[in-house]
């Protein structure tokens, strides 16, 4: 197994509060104010993370995923009356992937990976859900469509920019869903094991066995740059760091922030061209 999700957090910078520091940090808030605060319920960020992940075993077709881009979200389950259960807290994930391939026969949530956390409260700085719903998407083999000049990760109706892909079906199971959480840093960021399944137009099947860790992007996640400077036209993508920033580049035509917390370690990386956790996979 990897190191815990609190050695990652020392990676990410998200945990200068931990420990006797936020201790120590809310009693002198808590002493100035004079009440009580109560422990933060566990639950995610909301929005669109990326994922960087280790290869840990497997070979074969499943073993080419290096990132993903994902929508999280939480939500409570529905209580007495009506009303939310506040004690019941759950988690869905999907693969951008997915939720690009949608239509009229599927609804969202029977692509996205449900689970429950399995207790309200964070254990020390760690909300987690150790299971979750499989899900699995056919994909159609598609040619390849020419390349419009918008980013590789918009959204375009036509696919624009489209790589030929051959027929395939592709099953996420995650498990140990580990969510950081603080009062500062509440479920931005988090690590997750994944068995990732490919299975070929002949039946042929490969599963690989993955870490990942997950950092939320509110804004930006690509870090993709069109080499043309008409961008309204085709060109090649490179990587462009300050994109994966979390301040704005007015200079660079770039008007916001990516929206990722400033204090976590992250970098563009050059191969996916996304903003991804910059961290070492083994133990710190």
């Amino acid at each position: 197994m990897y190191a815990s999700i609190l050695q990652y957090a020392r990676s990410l910078r998200v945990s200068r509060l931990a420990g006797a520091g936020i201790a120590a940090s809310l009693a002198v808030v808590l002493g100035a104010a004079g009440c009580d605060q109560s422990t933060p319920l566990c639950r995610t960020g909301t929005g669109t993370y990326t994922i960087k992940y280790n290869l840990v075993a497997g070979s074969g077709d499943c073993a080419n995923l290096k990132a993903d881009i994902v929508y999280v979200n939480s939500y409570n389950d529905v209580g007495e009356e009506g009303k939310p259960d506040l004690e019941k807290v759950s988690a869905a994930l999907m693969p951008k992937r997915f939720a690009e391939y949608l239509d009229r026969a599927e609804f969202p949530d029977q692509l996205a990976a449900w689970g429950h956390f399995t207790n309200s409260e964070p254990s020390g700085n760690v909300c987690n859900i150790p299971t979750l719903t499989e899900t699995t998407k056919a994909f159609p083999a598609l040619d390849a469509i020419a390349d419009d000049g918008d980013s590789p990760f918009a959204d375009d109706d036509n696919n624009a920019g489209r790589s030929a892909e051959v027929a395939r079906t592709v099953s996420y199971k995650w498990s140990n869903w580990q969510v950081y959480f603080t009062a500062a840093h509440a479920g931005n960021a988090f690590v997750i094991d994944l068995d990732y399944t490919v299975t070929n137009e002949g039946g042929a099947a490969s599963t690989c066995k993955y870490q990942g860790v997950g950092l939320l992007f509110g804004q930006r996640p690509s870090c993709s740059k069109n080499t043309n400077a008409d961008h309204a036209k085709p060109g090649n993508y490179v990587a462009e760091a300050a994109r994966c920033d979390s301040v704005a580049h007015p200079d660079l035509g770039l008007g916001t922030g990516s929206g990722v917390d400033p204090e976590a370690n992250f970098a563009c990386d050059p191969e996916t061209l996304l903003c991804l956790a910059n961290v070492n996979f083994g133990g710190f």
